[in-house]
């Protein structure tokens, strides 16, 4: 499952997108309906926004990764309207129950960016808070520095989601790969776009 921040739309808990496929440029990438079905009878606050989903970037934008990687995945396309505690809590107990219910496993990709249009210098100083919270997998810490300013992450609802499905199904443990900004494309290092991959498992 891929999941982001509303960016265009402000909607209360998650929208889950019920169409059949998303069209990249690699082809379609089929949504697994069963999967997503559930999640959206687990509760009220799931549901189908449609509107949310069609102008929204943060679920295509890993697309071709997942069709490079692992082709022919299915896909669960989640959107968080409003990134409070209550909104990764409900998205973390409504996986596990699908997984629990339906025998699955299951990839859960958190997309975002992290500090926005600082320098480099302020930039890696602001990450620095997030990705110590994730490899101490401290879902409260993290939430907390995002609310207080330490750090910033346009995605974090999912990350938090991330870290409480790691810490109930999986060992609880995180890998950093790696972490770059913008500036190292652009050559411009005076507003830059922090972005990390790490894994949880």
């Amino acid at each position: 499952m891929v999941v982001g921040p509303a960016h265009q739309v402000s909607f209360k808990g998650l929208s889950v997108n019920l169409d059949n496929a998303f069209g990249t440029p690699l082809g379609n990438v089929e949504v697994d309906l069963e999967f997503a079905k559930s999640l959206t009878s687990f509760d009220t606050q799931i549901s189908q926004n449609e509107e949310s989903h069609l102008s929204e970037h943060a679920i295509e934008v890993q697309l071709p990764f997942i069709q490079k990687t692992l082709p022919g995945a299915r896909i669960v396309p989640i959107l968080i309207g409003d990134q409070r505690w209550e909104s990764s809590v409900l998205l973390k107990e409504a996986v596990a129950d699908a997984l629990k219910k339906l025998g699955r496993s299951c990839v859960l990709i958190a997309s975002t960016d992290l500090s926005h249009y600082h320098s480099h210098a302020e930039a890696a100083e602001l990450d620095s808070v997030l990705v110590n919270d994730l490899k101490k997998m401290n879902a409260e810490s993290l939430f907390s520095d995002i609310r207080s300013g330490n750090t910033e992450a346009c995605g974090f609802g999912g990350i938090v989601a991330g870290i409480l499905l790691s810490r109930e199904l999986g060992r609880g443990k995180s890998a950093v790969l790696s972490y770059r900004d913008s500036g190292e494309v652009s050559g411009d290092r005076r507003r830059v776009v922090g972005y990390l991959a790490a894994v949880m498992y």
